[in-house]
């Protein structure tokens, strides 16, 4: 059952989801409480996307086509909350192969876009459900951009600014 877009907000009924959809639903809602300790950082130009790897950014996660074959989003996207305030986009993307290509891995990714309501997102997942062991080319995310960086990324200057300066900006606690 494929739909373009569902919308939950503050009702208390949901969205009418496919059994794939609520599996997928149900893996963000229960990872999201825990997602600092699955988040995912670009270590290589080549990223792995095994079955049921999880992890989460505060970066988007742009799924790099490959040689022989690139990324389909099956069905739209949809759109559910997870309390008043937070807000969740997700969507399945499968591998689809290239003109004149006979065989490729079959992929079922599912991509999900946190945020808060009336915000752009925050946080971004990726669940890969069915996956393979071989490397992608290629980084699974989004390029840094200057939106990208906040005051902690600056925590390195702390000895070069005076003590009161560095507890405000927080990249060290006071005595």
């Amino acid at each position: 059952f494929c739909s373009s877009l569902f919308i939950c907000i503050h009702s208390n009924h949901m969205p009418k989801l496919s059994p794939e959809q609520v599996r997928a639903r149900s893996v963000i809602t229960s990872a999201l409480p825990k997602w600092s300790q699955q988040q995912y950082y670009q270590t290589s130009d080549q990223s792995v996307l095994d079955s049921n790897f999880l992890a989460f950014s505060q970066r988007p996660f742009l799924l790099p086509p490959q040689k022989d074959w690139t990324w389909n989003q099956s069905c739209g996207r949809t759109t559910f909350s997870l309390d008043d305030d937070t807000i969740i986009v997700m969507y399945k993307m499968n591998s689809r192969k290239k003109r004149n290509v006979v065989k490729i891995p079959s992929y079922k990714v599912w991509v999900y876009e946190i945020s808060t309501k009336g915000n752009k997102p925050h946080l971004h997942a990726v669940w890969c459900e069915k996956g393979f062991l071989d490397p992608l080319e290629g980084s699974i995310l989004a390029p840094n951009t200057i939106d990208d960086l906040s005051l902690r990324d600056f925590a390195f200057l702390y000895p070069f600014v005076q003590t009161e300066i560095a507890e405000e900006f927080g990249w060290i606690q006071s005595q």
